[in-house]
């Protein structure tokens, strides 16, 4: 498992960055990929991009994080909205980085049921208060 941490767009200081010598490889001899666990801990913006891993060389990039091929999208929560995420293996100036992109940010959507409970309470205080008066 790879955590990340998104803490703003600076990169070493704000977000962790992982700078690779060689071969990199997503454990793509099991089948199954390795494991990316993103924490994110601010309100990122459209097109914000992260390059998580930097590859030195040419050499390209071996198998992908479980469940997410080239081009996947994958969502994270903070602070009430829903940050979705990009990811390419294909990125930098020598197409072998790791990178995350934000490609939309979104509220998060209040159940119904939430709604039926706030009218209902919303309605309960309405006829006590008009009982008092």
């Amino acid at each position: 498992t790879l955590e990340i941490e998104l803490f703003g767009t600076t990169p070493g200081s704000l977000f962790d960055q992982v700078f690779a010598n060689g071969l990199v490889d997503l454990n793509s001899d099991s089948g199954s990929g390795g494991l990316l666990d993103v924490k994110l801990g601010f309100s990122a913006s459209v097109g914000d991009m992260f390059t998580i891993l930097e590859n030195d060389d040419v050499d390209p990039i071996m198998g992908v994080f479980s469940g997410l091929g080239e081009g996947a999208t994958f969502e994270e929560l903070f602070a009430g909205e829903i940050f979705t995420f990009g990811i390419t293996y294909l990125g930098g100036t020598d197409a072998n980085d790791i990178v995350l992109n934000i490609v939309s940010v979104s509220a998060v959507p209040v159940p119904p049921a939430v709604w039926l409970f706030g009218s209902g309470l919303i309605g309960l205080l309405a006829v006590a208060r008009r009982r008092r008066a």
